[in-house]
């Protein structure tokens, strides 16, 4: 890819026209900034923290500015005012993302399968509404009332006999809310022919391994207890797998959910036990067969004149079936509102809109509702309420809410990323100068713009992030490419032409001769061609004023000597926070990307206030992962990497400052994870090696360094392991420790003191200058 759009997309791949999901992966590069969820923070203070430092990390990333210098005053070296600072900082404060929680806007990122699964769900899903909008509108093409012959029969005031009279039956009130576990989910029910129903020709099913529960509370038309009313369910409890406790629980307009009955074990610990908000009413029913169950309504503190418009079927663990739950009543209850639009328009009124969707109940409520809002009644109405329409509709809205419940398990299952997403226009925010840098102090107000030192911003192009990332790609900026390839030179050759990666401004460092800086191997952006392309061309482009051939001192060249960075890449300690060198060739795990890993490291690191969360060592191949794939923790980094110098994480860090300290050696001799590796190479040195001590040597030397050892290489470490053998086999105890923890158990017919004393061999080979320092 070119490096043009390569940056267009990290700095605005959200803002392109027809943005892929890589596009917008890309932009996840500006939301590595820190959130702050402590209580008593200020959104406001970490959602400006986070566009300052996505300034700072642009151009220094991409220019070698220090811009963050003029975020409170006029920068001292530079040619950056603050106020051109703050006309930078508004290309990035149209952001969407606000110091939320939930890191907001995110976007998940899925395999092929899991994408291919998806598109399949949302097809299907299309084709049930559409067929769903299709039985609406040939319910609408009615008056939706009920015939005036008809009308009567559905005013009969009583029974001669109780009746069940059930509320869920093959179906759920009109437009209740269904929750599973807390969660809005379709329930899950099993027809007659899947297993025989107590009533109607379905029932619903539940299993669980602890507490689990299905519910709805303030269902738009409640049913009223009469005098003389009894509740009603029907339970099947299975016979190899039956619940510990069931439960039923009552919600109603008055009291809430205060109205409890329960079977079992006395698990479920809502209410107060022996009260009407927790009745015990008996055992558990008999397994393997429908159960009818009656109970008072004032064993639970219910009323004559309650409305109840809420039921929870609770269990503790088992498998339970569970049809016909309701009332035995002579009351027949007032159905005309299923019947005629006008009926429940009325009732719902009555009711205050209790329970409906806002946009409904706003409509609801209007004394002479628009013609869009009564269209919008009429339709609700006719999917959610309406009798003979429902019957229609019922199993496409719930056929379409388990489509829509596969596609949220889908996207669960997908990895969630923070990307960037721009506010929509008419929620944009106005920029102003911070007094001193402070979000509490704004100033004057600024437009976007770019310093005036560097290149100008086309006229013809937008004044938000793309707009910015493209003049910022642009050829007409010969810095952002310079600054580029000047990073590539310091990967390769140790040290930059400019060694200060970080600052080509005044305070920087400057290149080793005058013209080296303009006239590097440096193309634009646009011409640059893919990063590998332009790393070929930094490896064998020859800088004006570099000789053509090494310099002849060159291999004793010190990291000073301008001909060292052209000749050959000076000695340097490897970035540990990167990879960790492998026990020995082999031996790590070779596979690349996975979730974060926990390599072992000392008790006692973690201290997470507010937090019980451990660090848990991990096992198998992921306790050798190289240690890119480390957990880090900002405010408790990995300790090792901490030793030798690694950055906290917590704002971009361009270059790396060398480091040597007494501390670092402690940690390779020592950590448990050097040891281990100790360990490893010792017994690949011992199998690989046979049974001649030389051979084992060679082998260790050849694993490591990748040349043969001198004689007096072979000599020195052949003493070394003679000495250490004899002290570990009079120390048995030491020797089995030294040679077995961490890494396991011996092979079989390994003397541990051989081991130990190979170990410690082993451990010197990991030591050694040329091993940990790249030359």
């Amino acid at each position: 890819m070119p490096f043009d759009q390569f940056a267009i997309k990290q700095l605005a791949g959200d803002l392109l026209p027809d943005a892929t999901d890589d596009d917008l992966l890309a932009t996840a590069f500006h939301r590595n900034t820190m959130n702050n969820d402590e209580g008593g923070t200020d959104d406001e203070e970490y959602r400006v923290a986070a566009v300052k430092d996505r300034v700072a990390t642009t151009f220094q990333v991409f220019n070698g500015l220090t811009m963050a210098c003029a975020e409170c005053h006029t920068h001292k070296y530079d040619p950056l005012t603050q106020t051109e600072y703050y006309e930078a900082f508004a290309f990035f404060n149209q952001s969407a993302d606000a110091d939320r929680p939930d890191e907001s806007p995110t976007h998940s990122f899925g395999t092929q399968d899991q994408q291919a699964r998806l598109d399949a769900l949302h097809a299907e899903a299309a084709t049930l509404e559409s067929r769903l909008e299709s039985a609406i509108e040939s319910a609408l093409a009615s008056p939706l009332e009920p015939d005036a012959t008809a009308s009567s029969s559905t005013q009969a005031a009583t029974f001669s006999e109780p009746v069940d009279l059930y509320w869920i039956d093959d179906d759920t009130p009109a437009g209740a809310t269904l929750m599973t576990d807390g969660a809005p989910s379709p329930w899950r029910w099993i027809t007659s022919d899947e297993h025989p129903s107590a009533t109607g020709g379905r029932s619903l099913l539940r299993s669980g391994a602890a507490f689990t529960q299905i519910y709805f509370d303030t269902a738009p038309v409640p049913i009223q207890l009469r005098e003389g009313d009894r509740l009603v369910m029907h339970v099947w409890l299975d016979e190899a797998d039956p619940p510990l406790e069931i439960m039923l629980q009552i919600h109603t307009v008055a009291s809430g959910w205060e109205h409890r009955a329960y079977w079992g074990q006395n698990l479920i610990t809502f209410g107060t036990d022996g009260t009407g908000a927790r009745r015990n009413l008996g055992p558990l029913p008999a397994r393997g067969r429908w159960v009818r169950l009656e109970i008072d309504p004032a064993q639970l503190d219910l009323a004559p004149g309650a409305l109840i418009d809420g039921l929870a079927l609770s269990q503790h663990a088992g498998t339970v079936r569970w049809d016909g739950i309701g009332l035995v009543s002579k009351h027949l209850p007032d159905t005309l509102w299923q019947q005629s639009f006008a009926s429940w328009r009325d009732t719902m009124r009555a009711q205050d809109a209790r329970g409906l969707p806002e946009p409904i109940a706003e409509a609801l409520r209007a004394d002479t509702p628009t013609p869009e809002q009564l269209d919008t009644l009429r339709r609700h109405y006719a999917q959610h309420f309406h009798a003979p329409t429902r019957a229609l509709t019922r199993p496409l809205t719930e056929t379409i809410a388990a489509v829509r419940a596969d596609e949220s398990r889908v996207r669960a299952a997908m990895p969630t990323v923070p990307v960037m997403a721009e506010l929509a226009p008419d929620a944009r925010r106005t920029t102003h100068l911070l007094s001193g840098g402070s979000y509490l102090s704004p100033d004057a107000e600024v437009s976007a713009g770019v310093p005036e030192a560097l290149h100008p911003f086309p006229e013809e192009l937008p004044r938000d992030r793309l707009g910015f990332a493209t003049w910022l790609a642009s050829p007409d900026n010969p810095l952002t490419a310079r600054v580029t390839v000047n990073r590539f030179w310091e990967r390769f050759f140790g040290r930059g032409i400019v060694e200060t990666l970080e600052d080509f401004g005044a305070q920087g460092q400057h290149p080793p001769t005058p013209s080296s800086s303009t006239t590097s191997p440096s193309p634009s952006c646009a011409t640059a061609g893919a990063s590998r392309n332009s790393a070929a061309a930094s490896c064998s482009a020859r800088p004006t004023g570099r000789p053509r051939t090494p310099h002849p001192n060159c291999s004793n060249a010190t990291p000073t000597t301008p001909s060292s960075a052209a000749a050959r890449a000076s000695a340097s300690r490897p970035r540990w926070s990167a990879t960790r060198p492998s026990p020995s060739p082999g031996s790590s795990a070779p596979r690349c990307t996975a979730p974060p890993v926990y390599p072992p490291q000392p008790d006692g690191i973690w201290q997470v206030v507010y937090s019980g969360e451990r660090w848990m060592t991990s096992a198998g191949e992921d306790r050798y992962r190289r240690s890119l794939y480390t957990f880090l923790r900002r405010t408790s980094p990995y300790p090792s990497m901490t030793t030798f110098d690694a950055g906290s994480r917590e704002v971009c860090l361009p270059r790396r400052i060398r480091t040597n300290t007494p501390l670092q050696a402690f940690v390779t001799l020592n950590d448990p994870v050097y040891v281990e590796a100790a360990q490893a190479l010792a017994r690949r040195m011992i199998d690989e090696g046979g049974p001649i001590a030389s051979e084992r040597v060679a082998r260790g030397v050849r694993l490591c360094l990748s040349r043969e050892p001198t004689r007096e290489e072979t000599d020195v470490l052949l003493d070394l392991v003679a000495d250490a053998y004899m002290h570990y086999r009079d120390h048995a105890a030491e020797a089995r420790t030294f040679a077995t923890d961490p890494l396991g158990p011996l092979p079989d017919g390994l003397d541990p003191a051989e081991a130990a004393a190979w170990t410690v061999a082993a451990n010197v080979l990991l030591n050694l200058d040329e091993f940990l320092t790249r030359k």
